[in-house]
């Protein structure tokens, strides 16, 4: 399966997790009222090409727990689009997302929160008029990686490398030729590195972001528990730690910007 890789803007994850004194519940509701805010801003409308936020349900929590996962540890990712790193400067930079990051509750915290620049690489891709127009009409499964090592830079590209031989093999499983419609992974770069260290992001931990949608979640089940997909997990487990550190959930979408 070939994949194809998207280069020509620039894609920034953000990983917020829920710290130790929030419900799931809670963290989610102060995410959400964090995303209208922020989407009310004047540069973030023009700015913006797209703005997803992902949050976490427990529709495969105990078909994850049966391939190796633990319980998810809750957290909230958003994806943004922008042309250039220039236009996320001036994001950055703005005066009134300074005032709202300063007056933020429990959200988006450094100590709780990741941010970087991502490649993305699309391994699978059935045009969604194929299978409904909407986000909604399918089902999301959400993986996060970060690997068991020392945050260095050799280390880093060999768990990168690791995690995409081991999607080679997952996209080329049966099951996943007949229950994927999209197949997408985000690895970090260091594309905003600069730009943001220099407004004070602390350094991220290497992270690789996989995301894959099926028509439905009986089919992300099927998916799940499909006896190659657990040995191929099984051997990247035992081979490179792909599940040390891994946050792994179904998920629902909310698109708040979609110009492109």
């Amino acid at each position: 399966m070939s994949a194809s890789v998207q280069k020509n803007s620039l894609t920034v994850i953000g990983i917020h997790k829920a710290p130790e004194n929030l419900s799931k519940r809670e963290f989610d509701a102060k995410a959400r009222a964090f995303c209208d805010s922020l989407v009310a801003l004047p540069v973030v409308k023009k700015n913006f090409l797209s703005f997803d936020v992902i949050f976490q349900n427990s529709v495969l929590d105990e078909h994850m727990k049966e391939l190796g996962w633990g319980e998810p540890q809750p957290c909230v990712i958003h994806i943004v689009e922008l042309e250039t790193v220039e236009k996320f400067t001036e994001f950055l930079q703005d005066a009134a997302f300074q005032k709202l990051m300063t007056n933020t509750d429990d959200f988006a915290l450094p100590s709780v929160s990741i941010t970087f620049s991502a490649d993305a690489v699309t391994r699978i891709d059935v045009p969604r008029s194929e299978h409904g127009s909407t986000a909604t009409e399918r089902a999301l499964w959400v993986g996060i990686y970060s690997g068991p090592g020392p945050a260095l830079s050799p280390h880093i590209t060999q768990f990168q490398e690791n995690v995409s031989a081991t999607m080679d093999e997952y996209v080329a499983l049966p099951v996943s030729q007949k229950n994927m419609l999209s197949h997408k992974v985000l690895t970090a770069n260091d594309s905003a590195e600069a730009t943001l260290q220099a407004h004070g992001y602390p350094n991220a931990e290497p992270a690789v972001v996989v995301m894959v949608e099926m028509e439905n979640w009986d089919r992300a089940i099927e998916i799940c528990e499909d006896a190659e997909i657990k040995r191929v997990t099984e051997k990247a487990n035992q081979g490179f730690g792909l599940l040390v550190g891994a946050i792994c959930f179904g998920a629902d979408v909310v698109s708040k910007i979609k110009k492109v």
